[in-house]
């Protein structure tokens, strides 16, 4: 870690937080190559998230704006920041974009284009296999709402080009978070111990094999409100039933269900199916976040 005396040379007002961050992860990719090891990186991005904008300190902006990075249709370029000014009192001369969760969005896929580019820079690409996903979903729409799926319906992007996949592009299934570890162990040829209790599926064999479904339902919760989809139907936080055999355009339009008669067969048997499946983690009431003290 550097001493204060570096970071203050080092880093200052036109320093952004999250090439810092890749940077570093960069430079780790680059030392265990050049020492013929295979790594692992975890990284959690702080762009999506909420911030203080310290250049506007009175906006109230959530999500402050990035250096400004364009896409030419096969590369990016960056406008290195050049801010002046101090004390709150700061002028960004062009160099930083608007704020907005757009811009975040769009500075974070420069930066998966970052890892792309050093992946093929290292020769390892065909060698190296890149997941991005989120944890919930954005806030002031998803983030911790108990409203059909605003909450937990996130990207989720396996990048293998060195894999033989047997599926490509978007695909009808639905999949957890959860499934994350037994997908890495299965990559990693790893087992995990039969009394580890997990809750995830591996992907791995839907994608590699010419298997055609993945899992039957997906589970999430927020303290005491719970939600449980399956392919036909789901329960939302609300206790609301909801259509999701199709996709809306807008991912969100769901046709809520008031009568069940109207429904299919194939609905109300699914619905009894999840039903069964809720009690076994609907134990808020007795193993509920243990008590701070």
């Amino acid at each position: 870690m550097a001493k204060h005396s570096e970071s203050i040379a080092n880093f200052g007002v036109n320093s952004y937080g999250p090439d810092i961050e890749l940077d570093f992860i960069l430079q780790f990719m680059e030392r265990q190559h050049k020492q013929s090891n295979p790594f692992f990186v975890y990284h959690t991005t702080h762009l999506g998230h909420d911030g203080f904008d310290y250049l506007h300190p009175e906006s109230g902006n959530k999500w402050p704006g990035t250096p400004i990075v364009n896409w030419d249709g096969e590369k990016y370029t960056r406008i290195t920041p050049n801010i002046t000014g101090s004390n709150g009192k700061y002028n960004t001369n062009g160099t930083v974009s608007e704020p907005g969760m757009h811009s975040h969005v769009k500075y974070l896929d420069y930066q998966i284009w970052q890892y792309l580019e050093k992946l093929k820079a290292l020769g390892i690409e065909n060698d190296t296999i890149l997941i991005i996903t989120a944890d919930n979903g954005t806030s002031g729409y998803g983030k911790a709402s108990p409203v059909k799926q605003r909450g937990t319906h996130v990207p989720l992007v396996i990048y293998a080009p060195g894999v033989e996949m047997t599926k490509q592009g978007k695909q009808p299934i639905i999949a957890s978070i959860a499934d994350i570890l037994p997908t890495l162990a299965d990559i990693m040829g790893q087992s995990i111990p039969a009394d580890y209790e997990i809750h995830g599926e591996s992907l791995w064999p839907y994608l590699t094999t010419q298997t055609q479904k993945h899992r039957d339902w997906i589970y999430a919760y927020r303290g005491k409100q719970t939600l449980i989809r399956g392919h036909k139907v789901m329960k939302d936080g609300q206790n609301n039933w909801w259509d999701v055999s199709q996709t809306p355009a807008d991912l969100d339009s769901f046709p809520k269900i008031t009568n069940w008669q109207t429904m299919s067969a194939e609905h109300r048997a699914e619905k009894q199916k999840l039903q069964a499946v809720i009690p076994r983690f609907d134990n808020y009431q007795t193993q509920h976040d243990p008590l701070v003290k």
